[in-house]
């Protein structure tokens, strides 16, 4: 299984699977609001350099899976509540 972490501004996330032309993370370490874009726009560039260019969907603290909308070049464009299936820990595929 692989391992990955990244962290930025206080938060950090864990690598939690990738599928088809998605990448799910968890968050382990919520950063502070006021840090929070920066954040993610840092976890969204080091997703698409590791993991090229899929969707980025995470689970956060409060137990919800979140999409990260962003424009590629990892500026956040917003969130969105991910409804889709969830893949187990560790499982990769591609669709």
């Amino acid at each position: 299984m692989m391992v990955v972490m990244l962290s930025s501004n206080g938060g950090s996330w864990t690598f939690y699977a990738t599928v088809g032309d998605k990448v799910f993370m968890i968050e382990t370490s919520r950063p502070p609001e006021d840090k929070l874009n920066a954040a993610v726009e840092h976890m969204v560039r080091e997703c698409r350099w590791m993991f090229g260019d899929r969707r980025i969907i995470f689970l956060t603290r409060d137990d919800d899976w979140v999409e990260v909308l962003h424009d590629g070049a990892g500026h956040i464009k917003g969130y969105e509540p991910y409804i889709g299936p969830v893949p187990k820990q560790g499982e990769t595929y591609y669709e």
